[in-house]
């Protein structure tokens, strides 16, 4: 699909949505379980990961850029039947800067020239837009992701984000992690509000109202797993909250391989956390804290062996 079709047409709106809503039950599940993720498609999703995303290209920004290529193709004068064609019918030898896109009479080339005027747009001015153009001509080919980036915006890096990036981050302790630093995650009070759950209390710990800050690390059943799997490192200080936490292993400086077991650690607490909370909404069942803390260190160290030698998953297994 992103590699034929939006380099070929302009997607139809309705195609796209299709195309969305097919993505996002394949990351989040049925239709119904999509309306409990709180974590927007483009706004979040399409981001790159240092951004706090998924990396998951946007479709219509995609499209627009590749469609940019047939462009770049007429202002390089490439020899091409369809370009000799738009030259001598379409553009009638008119410069592909003048020809306005409402006057022009190929459908396609309407597209592409209101694609044209948009980038203009994004970059300022039709004289910026040119001066672009012009030094892509010398090589002929369009810088996709550069390009991508102006229809999609630019974004700031989080710092928040760099301890989930490592290798060693199980992908789904990863995403869970995402979700919860976002607050996007299905807790009792984002489903308030929506007026889904009429009763807002926490399952862990029976006291206070539920939410994403309450979870991670305000309830005294999480502070107190996360409090042993600090100690479990050597780690003396206490519990802050889960960005104060992805903040403060952003910025470590310790050991390379005790920043990826911290790294690991965190993700997987915040994992098992999320799960025990489901097991007891919709389970009825419950483990403890020294459960969820042997599966977290197993998690550890069988990352760690495949990521590293044994040597450190004993140093693990002696703390």
């Amino acid at each position: 699909m992103e590699a034929f079709w939006c380099a070929c047409l302009l997607l139809p709106k309705g195609v796209i949505r299709t195309i969305e809503k097919a993505c996002r039950q394949f990351l989040w599940g049925s239709e119904s379980q999509c309306r409990m993720i709180f974590f927007s498609w483009k706004k979040k999703v399409c981001r790159k990961r240092s951004q706090g995303g998924f990396d998951i290209r946007e479709i219509l920004s995609w499209n627009k850029t590749l469609l940019l290529r047939f462009f770049l193709k007429y202002y390089t004068h490439s020899p091409s039947l369809w370009i000799a064609w738009s030259k001598e019918y379409v553009f009638k030898n008119l410069s592909c800067w003048d020809l306005d896109a409402d006057t022009c009479i190929s459908p396609i080339w309407q597209k592409i020239l209101h694609i044209r005027d948009e980038f203009a747009d994004r970059v300022g001015s039709r004289a910026a837009a040119q001066a672009l153009f012009l030094s892509w001509s010398a090589s002929g080919v369009l810088p996709l992701q550069d390009v991508y980036k102006i229809f999609h915006g630019f974004h700031p890096e989080l710092r928040w984000v760099k301890p989930l990036l490592d290798n060693i981050v199980v992908p789904k302790h990863a995403v869970i992690a995402t979700l919860a630093a976002h607050q996007a995650l299905a807790t009792v009070d984002n489903l308030c509000k929506r007026g889904l759950v009429l009763v807002n209390r926490c399952s862990l710990c029976c006291a206070d109202a539920e939410s994403v800050r309450h979870l991670f690390f305000q309830c005294p059943f999480s502070r107190d797993l996360l409090q042993q799997v600090l100690v479990w490192q050597g780690v003396t200080r206490g519990v802050l909250s889960l960005k104060h936490e992805l903040y403060k292993l952003a910025l470590c400086r310790g050991t390379k391989w005790r920043r990826k077991v911290a790294c690991c650690a965190l993700a997987a607490t915040i994992y098992y956390i999320w799960q025990e909370r489901n097991r007891r909404v919709f389970d009825g069942g419950h483990l403890g804290v020294g459960k969820l803390l042997a599966m977290i260190k197993y998690d550890v160290c069988v990352r760690m062996y495949s990521c590293s030698n044994g040597v450190v998953v004993s140093q693990l297994l002696s703390m």
